[in-house]
């Protein structure tokens, strides 16, 4: 299975949490909504992975939607669960 239908289950199954408050402090920084994440998760690409001097690779996950681009940095944890960590925006 492909990192992004992973990833993308476990979002769709509810099996994520955030990372606080460091998450829902960048999405209002970024003017990011919950409904902005679901259709970047939901409907975006990743974008980049990191693993270096990492324990568990970070996936940045990308959507662009009318000249903004939407970013949200995740990470698989021990247990499976898909953590999201922040959030970014900017013009495309």
């Amino acid at each position: 299975m492909s990192n992004t239908r992973t990833l993308r289950g476990k979002f769709q199954r509810l099996k994520y949490e955030f990372s606080l408050p460091c998450f829902f402090e960048r999405m209002a920084e970024a003017r990011i909504t919950l409904s902005d994440v679901h259709a970047v998760m939901y409907h975006g690409q990743i974008k980049r992975v990191i693993s270096r001097d990492f324990d568990r690779p970070l996936f940045v996950i990308q959507r662009n939607e009318n000249n903004r681009s939407m970013n949200v940095v995740c990470t698989l944890k021990r247990n499976g669960i898909l953590l999201l960590i922040t959030v970014f925006g900017g013009s495309c």
